[in-house]
């Protein structure tokens, strides 16, 4: 998700016409300041009755993809959602903070970091915390993240993980103590702390030398299996990862953030039904699922409308 991640941290830079009501129920209706779901075609507060909600999708595949699956979770909860094409969190954001966007789909240490600069911190809690609070002041409610995640990660051939009993960066470090390994990523990984700069400072990986690979890619995968390199650089959700003889390890001292996948909404259109639509996909979207998703997207070229109608279907909506 190159197109909306922070480059410095390492994160990620129709309403359906009212039935016909007397006059003395309108009467009534105004008086209640037009609060009953049956006043009005559908109250936020209650039955979602068509309510029209603006789903932002960013324009990168897993942008669309996600912002389709939310938007097909609202439509069978009984809202009226559609697709707004949107270039990037810095269009996406203010439009949704304004009103002119109703959801967008987010990912959380990378919302945190536009919303303050370079706070994520290996705190999940924490950060969603932080999230929270700076949402609200933007008129923007987070909801629950999923345990899919987006973010900058590492992996090894799934033979080399067996074979020499590593799960995570620290097993690898303490290997490479006698065995330097040869790492590949995008060019600008070399100096970035949360890449080859990082792998080295904060975990003492001791490299052989540094390849540039095309992020996402099966030229990446085939360096692993055909061991021209030992670490490779990914993106946790990466499509090309499902199915895939790889193996990533988890970054157990903390070099990048988790980015979890969670959807942002315009805090006056939060209701109990649409949280729960929401909430309701974010809960069982898992990592494999997402990859395997992904795939059908970025490799398969399948479109992301279709990819998020079998995928809410998969999840049970």
């Amino acid at each position: 998700m190159s197109e909306i991640r922070n480059s410095a941290s390492g994160t990620r830079s129709h309403r359906r016409r009212a039935r016909p009501v007397s006059l003395a129920i309108f009467a009534l209706c105004a008086a209640l300041a037009l609060v009953l779901s049956a006043c009005g075609g559908g109250s936020s507060a209650g039955n979602p009755g068509g309510q029209s909600i603006k789903v932002g999708a960013y324009a990168f595949p897993e942008g669309q993809l996600l912002a389709n699956l939310y938007a097909d979770a609202l439509n069978k909860a009984g809202f009226n959602a559609s697709i707004v094409p949107t270039e990037s969190r810095e269009t996406g954001q203010p439009a949704l903070s304004q009103g002119a966007l109703d959801v967008t789909v987010e990912y959380t240490s990378s919302l945190l970091n536009y919303f303050k600069a370079n706070s994520s911190t290996t705190n999940d809690a924490a950060n969603l915390a932080m999230l929270q609070s700076l949402a609200n002041g933007k008129n923007v409610t987070v909801l629950d993240p999923a345990p899919a995640t987006d973010n900058y990660a590492f992996g090894v051939s799934t033979a080399f993980a067996q074979q020499h009993s590593i799960t995570t960066l620290s097993q690898l470090a303490a290997y490479s103590q006698s065995n330097p390994v040869v790492v590949a990523g995008i060019q600008s990984c070399t100096d970035r702390p949360y890449c080859l700069a990082g792998l080295e400072s904060v975990y003492g990986l001791k490299v052989a030398n540094f390849q540039v690979t095309v992020l996402s890619s099966q030229a990446s995968v085939d360096l692993l299996t055909n061991n021209k390199a030992q670490l490779v650089e990914f993106d946790s959700s990466d499509g090309i990862l499902a199915g895939a003889p790889v193996t990533i390890l988890k970054d157990d001292k903390g070099l990048n953030s988790n980015d979890y996948v969670i959807p942002a909404v315009n805090t006056k259109v939060v209701s109990p039904n649409l949280s729960k639509a929401l909430n309701g996909v974010s809960v069982k979207l898992t990592q494999d699922l997402l990859n395997n998703a992904n795939k059908k997207v970025q490799v398969d070229r399948q479109p992301a409308a279709d990819v998020a109608s079998g995928l809410l279907a998969k999840l049970g909506g």
